[in-house]
């Protein structure tokens, strides 16, 4: 990774394993951009991982005392690097459980540091090797953002985002805590009109993503009535509009 702009790395992480502290290390190696990482109240049990992980070189370690979800952990991350970090340009998020390549996490931060003001999407393939699940879901969220608020990206639900501080500082006034954060993020995004790199990743998924905290029913039904609130204020605000045009001037 190379440019004069720094770049943070944000990586919020709940029961993680091993694969975090090899994630760190690698990630390390490469670049020499600090690491924020956030414990979102996994527990005593995992003290260890996060001793380990606090031990990289560059490495910061932030603790929810319980579990507040993905939402809350970004956020007190993008706070404390706002607050630490007034030099940085901008943060680049990825999931702990190594399902982003290093490679293609520095990618998305050269990105970022070409043009420090837009948005870098990460967007895995979504072929016949990716569970079907996944396939459905991507499918399904494509279909609905493009429809609802017009929004046409190939990968909605990517962790790998080159987020930029302009966009950092609003995030922090989402309400979210969950994974509807990175919706209500997207929604942001739409909003302020700044143009959306998406760039091709490695679609990775350790075991069949077994692992994953995502609870498909529940986490879905948050998202997609992020996108309906959104998609419906914005239809009362072209009523109005197209009211008070249509209103004769006395």
């Amino acid at each position: 990774m190379t440019g004069e702009v720094p770049i943070v790395f944000l990586i919020p992480s709940y029961e993680p394993t091993e694969t975090l502290c090899d994630l760190l290390a690698e990630l390390r190696r490469a670049s020499p951009s600090h690491i924020v990482v956030v414990d979102d109240g996994s527990g005593a049990d995992y003290a260890p991982v996060f001793q380990k992980a606090q031990q990289v070189a560059g490495t910061t370690l932030l603790t929810n005392a319980v579990n507040l979800g993905k939402g809350a952990a970004l956020k007190h991350g993008m706070n404390h690097i706002l607050v630490h970090h007034p030099d940085c340009a901008g943060v680049v998020t990825a999931d702990a459980d190594r399902q982003h390549a290093v490679t293609d996490i520095l990618s998305v931060a050269d990105e970022l540091m070409k043009n420090p003001r837009n948005v870098v999407l990460g967007s895995r393939r979504f072929d016949t090797s990716v569970p079907l699940r996944n396939r459905f879901g991507n499918a399904v969220s494509r279909y609905v953002y493009r429809s609802l608020i017009g929004l046409n990206l190939g990968d909605t639900q990517t962790g790998l985002r080159g987020i930029p501080r302009w966009l950092m500082e609003l995030c922090l006034g989402i309400r979210a805590n969950r994974y509807e954060f990175e919706t209500e993020q997207l929604l942001i995004i739409q909003a302020s009109r700044v143009p959306v790199q998406e760039i091709p990743i490695e679609t990775i998924y350790i075991d069949s993503n077994r692992n994953s905290h995502f609870r498909p029913l529940r986490d879905s039904a948050r998202i997609y009535f992020a996108l309906l609130r959104y998609s419906v204020a914005n239809l009362v605000t072209e009523m109005v509009d197209s009211a008070s045009r249509s209103r004769p001037r006395s």
